[in-house]
């Protein structure tokens, strides 16, 4: 069960990556991925798999968050008085 959320939140991760603006969070949202990138990797037992789903949760959350402000960056109404 660990696996399959830590598949699911790294798909998370991977997709708000791939599909933000390249804005202000490009950076950090790449090297967020690269981490779980890299937990992924070195999973060697079922074990493991609980270890880094905390690690995978926690980065979701940043992750989410860092897309939420990108998405609303994207969508800012031109302004009426300048």
């Amino acid at each position: 069960m660990s696996k399959k959320k830590c598949i699911a939140l790294y798909e998370k991760i991977n997709d708000a990556f791939n599909n933000q603006s390249g804005g202000d969070y490009h950076d950090t949202m790449y090297w967020q991925l690269q981490g779980a990138i890299q937990d992924i990797n070195e999973v060697e037992s079922d074990k493991e798999w609980n270890n880094i789903l905390q690690n995978l949760e926690s980065c979701w959350k940043y992750v989410s968050h860092c897309k939420k402000i990108d998405d609303l960056q994207q969508s800012i109404p031109n302004e009426v008085y300048c």
